[in-house]
């Protein structure tokens, strides 16, 4: 893109000596030549609020290179179309000279690459400045929504010297296809997104994991301003860092332009939405729209479980970073509430939840309700056996599944609150369950056996006594030497008689003299 001050050397014509195709800005586009790569698939015109009939259109199609983008005076634009490489730019009817390669060269210097577009703006001297200040808001994440489009950059021409990206620089740095499911429409990709907001500023930079699948359109949902549209198109973009935005607030959804809508929720929702007429929000009460935000808690689950499972969790994120996009924090719209709560719903029916297997250091996963949380000392406990190579590997057969150590943390409270797993509070009946089924009196060593006597006895008002009462806790040997446990509730009753001796030279003579006198 290039500023230029006092005019600019432009002239339009029908057909390039290049053999490129010029079309004439007009209401209605239309490219003789009926290849699906040239044909201009949708053109969309909107009344603008610019004064003096001046109008905004969005170009939203498959023409040659597939990008969407604003233009603004429509009747006075016209567009260089070429597909043999040579760059293509636009220009104002009314200037006098046709732009060549060597006056873009110039503009951005030589050696460089140019772009595959460039809108050339002449303006007067007393607009550049108001004109660099709407473009330098430009939303970043709009290029992540745009396939074709690497980098948009700026520069402007002041009186024959260029300054390099002046006002702004957003540039996709790179970009990895992740996952393509063709029986669901759907595929994803990873991109690092790199803004720079000054020549000699710091670079940006954002990685993220961007989701797109194709839905059907239902008859319910069709109207007529999208009468023709048989398929929905939903595009989720997680960010795996901070958000590369404008301003202070995070815009949550995005039509093909940024609305000016924060939902609370840790991730960016894109779609054909049909917005209120200052193009600041989508239309809640609208069918249309109703049909897409009935297929993005679809789109979610799809999208974060397929993440999980990929390769892409080891080679750049960490799976403990998927679960912070998780709907934590209510959205100030109901409507979108109703998505959250759907997406909770779906949600507890995935294996999604890291628990522990008790028998190697493979992170497998279970339903959220499924899962417990228990106390920190239990759980080194329950370390400390395995440590003596007790298999522990059954633990969770009684369908109930131990959190993993590496989530279960106060700052996870919240994603578990969200997902339904039950709370510590919640789970006192488990800790006799798994102490009698699995036998851990008899499998732990003497001195965990000692550290598990010591967790009960300081947790007793807490644990339900109908689950602990009637356990095997107590450990003595018998006349003959054996090894045998009791419950609490037969000690009390006095059906046996239990001696206690704290120091080691009386518990040897004692146990001696037990199997002496029988």
């Amino acid at each position: 893109m290039a500023l230029c001050r006092g005019g600019c050397p432009a002239k339009v014509a029908s057909d390039g000596d290049d053999g490129s195709r010029w079309i004439w800005g007009c209401r209605w586009w239309k490219l003789e030549r009926l290849e699906s790569q040239w044909v201009l698939t949708r053109w969309e015109w909107v009344s603008g609020d610019l004064g003096y009939g001046v109008h905004s259109g969005v170009v939203g199609a498959r023409l040659g290179f597939g990008i969407v983008m604003v233009i603004r005076k429509v009747g006075l634009l016209a567009m260089a179309v070429d597909f043999g490489g040579i760059p293509v730019w636009l220009v104002h009817e009314w200037v006098a000279t046709k732009p060549t390669t060597s006056d873009l060269q110039s503009i951005y210097g030589s050696g460089k690459v140019l772009p595959t577009i460039t809108i050339i703006l002449p303006f007067k001297p007393a607009k550049v400045e108001a004109v660099k200040k709407q473009l330098s808001r430009i939303h970043p994440e709009i290029i992540l929504f745009l396939h074709k489009i690497k980098r948009e950059s700026i520069r402007e021409n002041r009186g024959g010297s260029y300054t390099t990206d002046s006002v702004s620089a957003i540039s996709i740095s790179s970009e990895m296809n992740l996952i393509s499911l063709r029986s669901h429409g759907a595929n994803s990709r990873i991109v690092l997104l790199s803004v720079q907001e000054e020549a000699d500023a710091t670079e940006n930079t954002c990685r993220y994991y961007i989701w797109r699948q194709v839905f059907p359109v239902k008859p319910d949902n069709m109207v007529d301003a999208r009468k023709d549209i048989k398929e929905l198109v939903i595009s989720l973009a997680f960010p795996f860092g901070k958000r590369l935005k404008r301003g202070t607030s995070s815009v949550g959804i995005f039509a093909f332009l940024p609305t000016a809508m924060v939902t609370n929720f840790p991730f960016v929702v894109q779609a054909d939405f049909i917005l209120s007429s200052s193009r600041q929000n989508i239309l809640m009460d609208n069918k249309w729209n109703m049909g897409i935000l009935d297929n993005v808690p679809s789109c979610f689950v799809s999208a974060l479980t397929t993440f999980m499972k990929s390769s892409a969790i080891d080679e750049f994120f960490s799976i403990y970073r998927v679960f912070d996009f998780l709907l934590v924090r209510e959205s100030p719209y109901k409507e979108l509430n109703r998505v959250r709560q759907s997406i909770k719903s779906m949600l507890q029916k995935e294996c999604i939840v890291p628990y522990e297997s008790f028998l190697n250091d493979k992170m497998v996963f279970c339903e959220p309700t499924n899962a417990i949380r228990i106390l920190a000392k239990f759980r080194k406990i329950l370390s400390h056996i395995k440590e003596h190579n007790v298999c522990l590997s059954d633990i969770s057969s009684q369908g109930k599944f131990v959190l993993h150590d590496s989530v279960d943390h106060k700052e996870y409270d919240e994603i578990w609150n969200f997902l339904g797993v039950p709370s510590v509070d919640d789970c006192n009946e488990w800790y006799g369950k798994c102490i009698q089924a699995y036998h851990l009196m008899f499998k732990a060593s003497t001195r965990v056996y000692v550290k598990l006597l010591c967790f009960l006895a300081n947790n007793w008002k807490h644990f339900p006594l109908r689950s602990l009462n009637s356990i095997p806790l107590v450990k003595y040997i018998t006349w003959n030497g054996e090894t045998k446990a009791c419950s609490v509730l037969e000690i009390k009753r006095e059906k046996l008689k239990i001696h206690l001796v704290w120091e080691a030279e009386q518990h040897a003579w004692l146990s001696k003299w037990n199997l002496e006198m029988g």
